[in-house]
């Protein structure tokens, strides 16, 4: 990294990182009832099929 002054690259690319993986996290938590409950239908689903 360079460090001759120019710490505004770094410092928009390291903001630019951090905003992206704040939105990914915020929807999947944000969606994360909608997921859990497919993800329960279909392991219901599957134990029906498979007799368990």
């Amino acid at each position: 990294m360079q460090t001759n002054g120019s710490h505004k690259l770094p410092l928009a690319a390291t903001l630019g990182v951090v905003w992206c993986l704040a939105v990914v996290v915020s929807y999947f938590a944000f969606n994360l009832p909608y997921y859990s409950e497919k993800i329960s239908t279909f392991g219901r689903f599957f134990q029906h099929m498979t007799g368990l």
